[in-house]
């Protein structure tokens, strides 16, 4: 602050608040970063999830706001990160509820990782359209987490419980594999994510999916409503846009597309929670047609303001969902309670969980899965191992019973 003339505190908290609200942000973590610089408080839930979303606005309609010196200042970012929205990862697909998906092929620096795509447009490992045989494939739709955003491929708990799964088929000696496709997106809502999986999903034979959900899916879900609206685009969803319709939200309606953003926005607002509930209840229909068991997960951010007291009416209410849907609900959020946000966030300014935060959500599905009876067999075609009955077995015979055991829920060697 070596240039400003001794500035006032109310002057810089301010001038911090006027920048995070022009500013395309990825997370409350943005926020904590500035106003501790300053040495205040952190923002509310309200605040803080509004800066949280403004990122993803920036990659739906465009970033039109820079970065100063002054700002790089006040958060500490270095003038040389690049959030998703201009890494050239992506691209527009014009009406088309979709959006946009990733590019085949990319190779690109961010930071200390390398953000890469397969041939089939995935921010995953390669793989061949066709599955190979004796092969479990596993479907999973998420957002920029579940992507993988700030970390390297390898390092996404998608791909730590591929390995894990595979290792622990090996131990068990049962022939068969699995392979986890990757179809999260950054900004991706639960409609996105819905649209990905059935237009993707088909031609890659799944045997299983797996719902990546987060506490911002409903603001997710009003941005992404929002520009289809705008654009006169209609949700490709009949219980969406009967939703809509009945609100007086026609996207074929001129006068709904002359709407300005806001408006939308405040009319929305009421619906969310029904539209959020309603594409879920769509997508389980899909794959009950389709003969495939739906996991849905709920996925923590690396921020103080998914803590468990503040969290507790999302998952309530998304366990109840689940519940009435007949989906297996696994929720991960304890995954980061234990640890300081600066251990498991990417960067003070981004929330996104960092290699060691992908690895304890891992670690915890991992757990999930192995004292989950109905998890485990889904997966495994097979019972659990009885470990009570093992070590007391242990303590009777000789005999090496290390075989038999289920791994522990830790990364295999690589």
């Amino acid at each position: 602050m070596n240039h400003l003339t001794q500035p006032t505190p109310a002057f810089l908290l301010g001038l911090a608040l006027l920048l995070l609200g022009l500013l395309p942000t990825t997370g409350p973590g943005y926020l904590r970063a500035t106003l501790r610089s300053l040495h205040s408080l952190e923002a509310n839930r309200s605040d803080s999830d509004r800066h949280a979303t403004g990122y993803y606005v920036g990659l739906i309609d465009g970033d039109p706001a820079g970065r100063d010196e002054l700002t790089r200042h006040l958060i500490g970012k270095p003038s040389t990160f690049s959030n998703f929205a201009h890494i050239g990862a992506s691209r527009f697909l014009p009406n088309d509820p979709l959006q946009f998906e990733l590019i085949p092929n990319i190779h690109r620096p961010v930071a200390s990782t390398l953000f890469t795509t397969n041939s089939l447009g995935q921010r995953d490992r390669p793989y061949h359209p066709a599955k190979p045989p004796n092969t479990l494939r596993i479907l999973l739709l998420g957002a920029s987490i579940d992507m993988g955003w700030g970390v390297d491929t390898e390092d996404t708990y998608e791909n730590m419980l591929e390995d894990w799964l595979n290792h622990h088929a090996q131990l068990r000696r049962l022939h068969r594999r699995f392979e986890i496709h990757n179809l999260a997106m950054a900004a991706y809502s639960p409609l996105h994510r819905l649209h990905s999986f059935l237009r993707k999903g088909p031609s890659l034979q799944p045997d299983l999916v797996l719902i990546a959900l987060n506490r911002l899916d409903l603001r997710l879900l009003q941005i992404h409503l929002v520009s289809l609206l705008q654009q006169g685009i209609d949700p490709g969803s009949p219980a969406v846009h009967s939703i809509l319709a009945h609100a007086g939200l026609d996207p074929a309606n001129p006068n709904t597309q002359q709407l300005d953003k806001e408006s939308i926005k405040a009319q929305l607002q009421p619906l969310l929670p029904q539209l959020h509930d309603a594409i879920l209840s769509e997508l389980a229909d899909h794959c009950r047609a389709a003969g495939l068991p739906l996991i849905a997960l709920a996925i923590p951010r690396a921020s103080e303001n998914d803590s468990p007291d503040s969290r507790l009416p999302d998952l309530q209410r998304l366990a109840s969902l689940t519940h009435r849907l007949h989906i297996p609900f696994v929720d991960l959020m304890p995954a980061l309670d234990d640890e300081d946000p600066a251990d498991v966030e990417i960067a003070p300014w981004d929330d996104h969980p960092n290699t060691h935060g992908h690895k304890l959500i891992f670690r915890l599905l991992a757990q999930q899965i192995v004292q989950s009876p109905h998890l485990y067999r889904l997966l495994f075609a097979t019972d659990p191992i009885d470990l009570n009955a093992l070590r007391t077995a242990a303590t009777t015979s000789p005999q090496d019973h290390h075989h038999d055991q289920p791994q522990l829920p830790a990364p295999p060697p690589r």
